[in-house]
């Protein structure tokens, strides 16, 4: 379980919030799977070294430069978030336009039976 945890604070430090997404699906089974017993995934050791090793080195650099705080978080966060900054695909369908051909040409040998199915 430990391991889970190094490899969701190494994968945000490299990627940021989208790097949680496993997380999620992990969250949901979690919470709502009949699970019998297992390994604690949600002990308090794991988030906490996830923690560390996610924001130690932001909270480094952060502490010799105060000015980066903005920028993490004004830039890197909040604009690329919420504005069209950074290239973005900011329209409604700006998600289909990255994510289908994605989804298709990585699914190659399973896309001609997809299509044909619809």
């Amino acid at each position: 379980a430990l391991l889970m945890w190094v490899g969701f604070g190494l994968a945000f430090l490299t990627k940021g919030p989208p790097a949680l997404l496993p997380w999620l699906a992990i969250a949901a089974l979690e919470l709502f799977g009949n699970r019998r017993r297992g390994l604690p995934l949600f002990a308090l050791e794991g988030p906490l070294l996830f923690g560390v090793l996610a924001f130690g080195w932001f909270a480094l650099v952060t502490v010799e430069q105060p000015a980066l705080l903005n920028y993490f978080l004004g830039q890197e966060v909040a604009k690329r978030i919420a504005g069209d900054g950074f290239g973005r695909n900011s329209q409604w369908y700006g998600w289909l336009l990255v994510y289908a051909p994605t989804v298709l040409l990585g699914s190659l040998p399973w896309t001609w039976r997809l299509l044909k199915s619809l």
